[in-house]
C-alpha cells in the first residue's frame, strides 16, 4: 500500500545530506544516492526517492507502508525533518 508523489522544493546538494542526519534521527535512512529508497524498518515504510539538482526539488513516494499508517503522518514527518535543515535547526 503506497502514497502519491510527493515533492519538496529548495532541496540543494548540501541540504539533501543534512537532511540524511534529521532522518537517522527519526530511524529514516536516507542512502547517500540521489536516487534510490527511504527505508525504516522500525516503521516498515519504504519510500522510493529521487534528487533532481536541476530543479532544486526532492521527489519521495511512499512506496509500501502499515495499513493503519496515514501517508499524511509519514510525509509530515519528513516535512518537519526538512524544515529543521533548512530553517537550521
Amino acid at each position: 500500500m503506497g502514497c502519491e508523489k510527493k515533492t519538496f522544493p529548495n532541496i540543494d546538494e548540501r541540504t539533501f545530506y543534512a537532511i540524511r542526519g534529521e532522518l537517522a534521527k527519526i530511524d529514516l535512512e536516507l542512502p547517500e544516492t540521489h536516487e534510490g529508497s527511504i527505508t525504516s524498518a522500525a516503521y516498515g515504510v519504504t519510500a522510493a526517492y529521487r534528487l533532481d539538482l536541476d530543479q532544486k526539488v526532492l521527489h519521495v513516494q511512499v512506496t509500501q507502508k502499515p495499513f493503519f499508517v496515514p501517508c499524511s503522518y509519514i510525509y509530515g514527518k519528513l516535512n518537519e525533518a526538512f524544515e529543521r535543515v533548512q530553517n537550521g535547526n
